[in-house]
């Protein structure tokens, strides 16, 4: 049975007169309702005219409470004329909310601490897991704040911002972010898209040399999945893809390589599902083109936003043979390419 954080008596923007409570379906849908304005008799004695305004779902009770405002004048219903206005809106409605921070704290902590326990095993005996530990054991709202470090007051988005280009915070699903940072481990939490808060895990600094993960807790399709910097690249942009700049001896063998593009089965020839470097006599110089390009600096082009393109100048010479002629094709540079999707 989830409270009413809006329980109480709020008030119109517009109209600070008309009161207003909040009330919550059995869906958890908030649903206004107008408290009834009538006229304060004592204050004000009522004049030739008089309005009273009730919510729609208190109709029913619009007569009786005519009734005993007549009553309480000396009038009955045979000396007044009435008509009904009906009116909808969709006011902005004012209101002040207190959230307990301390108690919203080691909450948080506790979501933080389960989630490096579980992501990490060996986070476990770390001696500031041992400290979170024995606060989270004893509910120490004492140490609590004193011993773990918090980045943010719980309401800061900015916190999110490096994060913001894979993860899409907007909708009402449960964030949970854990990365190593020059001061330490580091796990930042989003719930709802309402809170959102750091916190300061270790001062061990290799928890997860580059790397970092990402847990989304799904609150539409009830699921949970756990991503590490490999797999939120995988779903945030395209599959890595290669893309080959060739060397040709003459403009013949040009024309030979654009009418050989456009014929079925065009492709590259793999070797036990990897593309081979070939030498010159067409022996295999490297298993893999992966295998040559971990020996070569690399130039970082496209924007890093919308693309991630990663340029490689070949050292020496080196070959690849094309389908479906199976000739070899002299490469001078090869670039990785993939290309922004979307947020998670």
């Amino acid at each position: 049975s989830i409270p009413n954080p809006f329980k109480g008596i709020h008030s119109v923007d517009d109209d600070p007169e008309q009161k207003i409570i909040l009330e919550v379906d059995n869906e958890g849908i908030f649903i206004p309702r107008l408290l009834p304005i009538v006229p304060d008799i004592k204050a004000e004695p009522l004049s030739d005219t008089f309005t009273i305004k009730i919510d729609k779902k208190d109709e029913k009770n619009l007569d009786k409470i005519i009734d005993k405002l007549l009553i309480r004048n000396g009038l009955n219903r045979s000396q007044i004329k009435s008509s009904k206005t009906y009116v909808e809106s969709k006011p902005w409605i004012h209101t002040t909310m207190t959230v307990d921070l301390h108690n919203f704290k080691m909450a948080i902590l506790k979501i933080a601490y389960e989630f490096a326990v579980d992501t990490i095993p060996e986070y476990f005996n770390d001696n500031q897991a041992l400290v979170i530990s024995k606060i989270l054991f004893n509910a120490d709202f004492i140490n609590l704040t004193k011993d773990v470090t918090f980045l943010g007051s719980g309401f800061d988005k900015l916190i999110l911002k490096p994060f913001e280009h894979f993860i899409d915070f907007e909708n009402n699903n449960h964030y949970l972010i854990l990365c190593s940072s020059d001061i330490g481990l580091l796990c930042f939490i989003n719930l709802f898209n309402t809170f959102s808060i750091g916190l300061k895990l270790s001062d061990k600094t290799n928890y997860l040399k580059d790397n970092l993960y990402v847990g989304k807790n799904d609150l539409i399709q009830r699921t949970y999945k756990l991503l590490n910097i490999t797999e939120l690249i995988q779903s945030t942009y395209t599959p890595l893809q290669y893309r080959f700049r060739y060397w040709f001896p003459n403009e013949i063998a040009v024309k030979e390589f654009f009418e050989m593009e456009k014929l079925n089965g065009y492709g590259y020839c793999y070797e036990n599902d990897k593309i081979p470097f070939y030498d010159k006599n067409g022996k295999i110089a490297y298993n893999s083109i992966e295998e040559k390009l971990l020996l070569l600096t690399h130039t970082q082009k496209g924007d890093t936003t919308n693309s991630m393109i990663s340029e490689f100048i070949l050292d020496e010479e080196l070959y690849i043979k094309l389908l479906p002629s199976k000739k070899l094709y002299a490469v001078a540079a090869v670039s990785l390419e993939q290309f922004y999707k979307g947020k998670i």
